[in-house]
């Protein structure tokens, strides 16, 4: 089984998907992490974000070396040739490019079969929960499963700021909304097209829903009885 999670920055996709994985016991990939990894990369090795050949051949070389796994209590960590960057791929440095290198063509493209494979191989032994962008239109266009996860920009640039001082990072909120804002025109066009194209995803607006309520309304949509973890 593949359950697809797609939705705008900031509405929740990456806890509702670990909450998912845990109940129902799938594997999980944050691809958000992939475009991260290729920003990451990028500054590491002091290139142009603006030179797309160059963002292309960290996504191509990134990908050879990139793992995405549990690391216990429920938290998933991002490595690098073994080395842990989930706290590297986080920093307002990424956060500034990530949005433009995630939008190259050929940046998506070398991307894309690295998540095709993933979700192949898993969803035949465990199934497998996919969060990101593109995910229930274009990776994983027959999941049996597709989520699209909602909120208001405002309350979206407050968990954003709230994660990054969890992470260490201080952010203003006039600044997290602005991220938010600048995202929301590369994505909106993307999340529109998928609820237009496609009747069977489910939309929730997480707005004002805690994460428990958003968690019961995926779980309605996968099925009660699919739980192997109780709850």
């Amino acid at each position: 089984m593949i359950v697809s999670i797609d939705g705008l920055a900031g509405t929740g996709k990456g806890t509702l998907a670990k909450e998912l994985a845990r109940l129902y016991r799938m594997k999980y990939l944050d691809t958000g992490t992939l475009y991260r990894t290729v920003a990451h990369l990028v500054l590491e090795n002091k290139l142009d974000p603006f030179h797309e050949p160059d963002c292309v051949r960290m996504a191509e070389q990134g990908m050879e070396a990139f793992d995405f796994k549990h690391i216990g209590n429920n938290e998933f960590a991002t490595f690098i040739n073994d080395e842990n960057v989930s706290r590297d791929i986080r920093r307002p440095a990424v956060n500034e490019i990530v949005a433009m290198i995630a939008d190259y063509p050929t940046v998506r493209a070398a991307l894309k079969m690295f998540q095709v494979d993933f979700a192949e191989l898993w969803s035949s032994r465990i199934g497998v929960i996919m969060d990101g962008r593109d995910i229930g239109s274009v990776i994983c266009p027959h999941a049996e499963v597709k989520l699209c996860l909602d909120a208001s920009s405002k309350v979206r640039a407050e968990r954003r700021q709230k994660e990054l001082a969890s992470k260490g990072f201080d952010e203003t909120l006039e600044n997290c909304l602005a991220e938010v804002h600048k995202r929301d025109s590369v994505d909106e066009s993307r999340i529109k097209a998928l609820l237009d194209m496609d009747d069977k995803v489910v939309y929730i607006d997480t707005s004002d829903m805690n994460v428990a309520e958003v968690l019961n309304a995926a779980i309605d949509a996968i099925g009660h009885d699919k739980l192997k973890v109780a709850i």
